[in-house]
């Protein structure tokens, strides 16, 4: 190939489309491109070139397809790049590319249809020059580092917005090239399947952002693409809630917001999208109820697990009011009073008729006061204990050092427990001290209650970072004792 490019003949530079996709070269990419400032076309998809993009291919001005998708090629993209302001189709994919997407995409390439960077190294924000690439209809990122948020400039692409398909072809062709000598195309990714485009690919609109880390809010600006057909912004950490328009992207097919953090209900709005065929909203924090539609009816559960969503294609939603007088022996957090008398016990906290989520929501609560107010109550127990154990400890350490010498050479080294002289031992009277906060609880006759075993576990944990002081504090006399022997 290098023979080619930089010793070719004269009729080489004549050259307008090079298309050597599918076949078995490698090696570095030759950096004389300058000898074919004709082309218009290089199709180089699907070999194991490596190495970095050469400089010179900055010099192809004329070039409108550039195809180099599925090599090992590496590094940054050259500046020089844009230089070919001609450009429609950039095609990177499954590469090893790195760098800065803002320091190349620019403003050069007013005439871009199709931008494919999927599976690269590519880092940095989202670059706010794609939304002055108004021709752009299938923008394709995913996987790749991208972190930010989604500009709401995203608007700004027309061709994303509206479309009008009276008059238009399904192909999109070079204006240098006849359409018989070169079918464009590209492999992008809808509903989980690697999908190739070529004689349809002048009617698909995409923006697959997913695999990346942006962050923030979805911007409302987004349900303003209505002409947009499949929208993946899977596996990212987007936060806050599904755009409330989202119902007015009315072309769309193929929705993914799944494996984000996102929250709250699924706008009603989303009943509206009569032409979805595939949707995924697993994998959040939405709550609530699943908007009644034959759409969104017909997905499988699949689409809205790890939520806290009702109706189907889940489990209906349970019409519960929990009553937070009812005491749940068995610690179960879905187990409430389901009697629609105890409404009354309610107030504004939770109207009779409301989901089981929101009920639930409650009753947790509730525990969570009522575990409260149970601890404080082992803890007040327990301090009279602990005084007592105090007071049996404190006639030892009032032994004068007379009486603790007097014992020195003695055949009884070993004293009574509870005797002046022999004080109970810390990690038995911890665990005395538990011993009678359990036949306390038993009195109190919620020693089985999930409540009381977690304030109990409170109790414990304090209890044993301090009994753990009071065992070093009596290593210490301990040894102060040996020194006196």
């Amino acid at each position: 190939m290098s023979h080619f490019l930089c010793y070719g003949k004269n009729g080489s530079r004549a050259t307008r489309i090079l298309n050597l996709r599918y076949n078995l070269l490698y090696g570095e990419l030759p950096d004389c491109w300058m000898n074919l400032q004709s082309l218009s076309v290089l199709d180089l998809d699907n070999n194991n070139f490596s190495g970095v993009l050469p400089v010179s291919m900055g010099t192809l001005t004329f070039l409108e397809s550039l195809h180099l998708r599925k090599n090992s090629l590496s590094g940054a993209v050259p500046l020089s790049l844009t230089n070919c302001t001609k450009l429609q189709v950039l095609d990177f994919g499954e590469n090893q590319l790195v760098g800065n997407l803002s320091t190349w995409i620019g403003n050069s390439f007013s005439d871009m249809v199709i931008l494919n960077l999927h599976s690269n190294n590519f880092h940095g924000l989202f670059p706010a020059e794609l939304c002055h690439l108004v021709n752009l209809q299938i923008l394709d990122l995913s996987s790749n580092n991208l972190s930010g948020t989604i500009p709401s400039c995203i608007s700004n692409i027309s061709a994303l917005v509206t479309i009008n398909f009276t008059g238009i072809s399904n192909r999109i062709v070079c204006s240098d090239v006849e359409s018989e000598d070169f079918v464009e195309d590209t492999s992008v990714v809808v509903k989980g399947r690697i999908l190739e485009y070529h004689t349809t690919l002048n009617l698909v609109r995409l923006v697959d952002l997913s695999h990346n880390s942006f962050s923030g809010q979805i911007p409302e600006k987004v349900t303003n693409l209505g002409a947009l057909q499949t929208l993946n912004l899977s596996h990212n950490s987007y936060t806050g809630t599904i755009p409330e328009n989202i119902g007015h992207m009315r072309s769309i097919e193929t929705l993914d917001l799944s494996a984000n953090y996102l929250f709250g209900e699924i706008p009603e709005s989303m009943s509206n999208l009569t032409t979805l065929s595939s949707l995924n909203l697993s994998n959040n924090k939405l709550i609530g109820k699943i908007p009644s539609s034959t759409q969104l009816q017909s997905f499988e559960a699949s689409s809205f697990i790890s939520n806290e969503l009702c109706r189907p294609p889940l489990q209906n939603c349970t019409m519960i009011v929990p009553n937070p007088e009812y005491e749940n022996r068995n610690g179960n957090e879905h187990e409430v009073d389901c009697s629609r008398d105890s409404c009354k016990h309610i107030q504004n906290e939770c109207d009779c008729g409301r989901d089981s989520v929101r009920a639930r929501v409650y009753v947790k609560r509730k525990r969570r006061e009522r575990r409260a107010t149970l601890k404080e109550q082992i803890w007040n127990s327990t301090e009279g204990i602990d005084d007592n154990n105090r007071k049996q400890d404190s006639g030892a350490e009032g032994s004068s050092p007379k009486a603790v010498s007097d014992n020195v050479g003695s055949n009884n080294s070993k004293q009574p427990r509870g005797t002046p002289g022999g004080s109970i031992p810390v990690a038995e009277r911890i665990t005395d001290t538990q011993q009678k906060i359990r036949s306390m609880l038993e009195e109190m006759e919620v020693v089985n209650t999930g409540d009381a075993e977690l304030a109990f576990g409170d109790w414990l944990g304090v209890s044993k970072e301090s009994s753990n002081k009071e065992l070093r504090e009596e290593a210490e006399k301990k040894g102060k004792k040996k020194e006196i022997e």
